[in-house]
């Protein structure tokens, strides 16, 4: 985070590429999410949520998971991989996929998903 906040991904080249977008000219799911999470640091929600919108809600989650296995590593506990049942891996799966087609399209109201 501290990186992040220190050094914009638009201006350094030392951020690694999405190879989906190199290659393809499509935006994979995770295209724009250090950009966000950059301007979050900054505190700049509009403008982290027009970098990725999705990454901006999985944000919090992410956060709430770590905290978690470092609680759990701070008392000695086992590593525990996250287990959802099928079902919301199953809405999970649909929403980056649909996320992943509705950002790649070029018409309104639509491409406002894709990163700038």
């Amino acid at each position: 985070m501290v990186v992040l906040f220190l050094f914009n991904p638009s201006e350094n080249a030392f951020y690694p590429r999405c190879g989906l977008y190199l290659t393809t000219g499509l935006y994979c799911p995770g295209c724009g999410g250090l950009r966000s999470m950059h301007q979050l640091s900054r505190g700049h929600l509009v403008e982290a949520l027009r970098c990725n919108a999705l990454a901006v809600i999985a944000f919090p989650f992410a956060a709430v998971w770590t905290v978690r296995l470092g609680w759990r590593e701070l008392r000695g506990l086992p590593w525990r991989p996250i287990s959802l049942p099928l079902p919301w891996l199953n809405i999970l799966l649909g929403v980056l996929i649909a996320f992943s087609i509705l950002r790649n399209l070029r018409f309104s109201p639509f491409i406002y998903l894709a990163p700038p």
